[in-house]
């Protein structure tokens, strides 16, 4: 059996992902233009990990089916694997109002000239990563991450990336070094992903407690360090410290604990794939979380599936968007 999702209105008390734009009143869809089709091929990746195969959704159809969601009054977030390697999806960010774009900056250092095309769909940051951590995981040439950025920075507001791992917690004195490198390249921000374990080989790179302690620490000394009108420093997620990041948030958000929020994944939050396969985060995509389907221009969630209202996953770097109190150093 199954009931549809309503496109409005309030599903538990989580709030969408922290994004650069957002409206905390509507049900947030991840909508996939592609699955594997990607020029790197990063160990760590999430997307179309547990599926064979490349696939791209058709442009006719990925139109029709987000102006369908759109007026159901759903929020659209693009998502793919590298987006740029099919540049006939630009004119959707614009559809949707997406001013930001997600790329490993490849396509960016080989055709520099595909940034102007980029620009003409109201697009103004690019998120680029850096092969920053040292097993390797990140499958990137440092000099084409380098070209891409430096170049992009001249028309975009560039956010860089960086996989944080065991190797980062234990030179931490590279994170200061590499603020300062990213800055040079023109980047307005340095954004501290830490590595979600998705697949049981990345659990040795994996931090643990301790060293996920360290590593915010410091993060947190360098933006007391940075001003944010020169490099704004992010680090979005717990690092695997929910209930540390909670206590934190709690002494800021006053006895009803307003600001504090949990995993929205399942509650106002879903994605749909490149097949039309319903999952409640990206990083549950496979047929054991399947929650749903996108058929006949509805999303039908199943009833027989267990949609939590806080799914607890603790090593997850989106699970707690704790960017929602203003000014605050955590």
């Amino acid at each position: 059996m199954i009931s549809s999702l309503p496109g409005t209105g309030t599903i538990g008390s989580s709030v969408a992902p922290a994004h650069f734009f957002s409206n905390k009143n509507k049900i947030i869809i991840s909508y996939l233009l592609n699955e594997g089709h990607c020029n790197a091929k990063c160990k760590h990746c999430y997307i179309n990990r547990a599926k064979k195969g490349a696939k791209e959704k058709d442009l006719d159809v990925a139109y029709n089916e987000i102006r369908n969601l759109q007026s159901q009054g759903y929020q659209i977030i693009l998502r793919g694997t590298e987006i740029l390697l099919h540049p006939e999806f630009l004119p959707l960010f614009e559809l949707v109002g997406q001013n930001y774009l997600q790329t490993n900056g490849l396509v960016i250092a080989q055709t520099p000239e595909l940034l102007e095309d980029i620009a003409k769909h109201k697009i103004q940051f690019l998120i680029i990563p850096y092969p920053f951590d040292e097993e390797g995981l990140v499958n990137i040439d440092p000099e084409a991450s380098k070209r891409a950025i430096s170049i992009a920075a001249k028309l975009f507001s560039v956010t860089v990336s960086i996989i944080i791992t065991k190797s980062a917690a234990h030179t931490l004195w590279r994170l200061r070094e590499f603020c300062e490198f990213a800055f040079s390249l023109g980047a307005k921000a340095v954004k501290f992903i830490r590595l979600m374990p998705i697949t049981s080989p990345l659990l040795n790179f994996s931090l643990n407690t301790k060293e996920s302690m360290e590593v915010l620490s410091e993060i947190d000394n360098l933006k007391k360090t940075y001003d944010k009108n020169k490099l704004i420093l992010q680090t979005p997620g717990c690092f695997g410290l929910f209930e540390f990041r909670r206590s934190l948030k709690q002494e800021k958000a006053g006895k009803d604990n307003s600001g504090i929020y949990d995993c929205p994944a399942g509650v106002k939050y879903f994605v749909i794939d490149t097949e039309n396969n319903v999952y409640p985060c990206l990083y549950l995509m496979d047929e054991r979380h399947k929650i749903g389907e996108f058929r006949d221009a509805k999303i039908e969630i199943l009833n027989n599936k267990n949609v939590p209202a806080k799914i607890r996953c603790d090593e997850c770097p989106a699970y707690y968007y704790w960017m929602t109190i203003k000014n605050s150093n955590y």
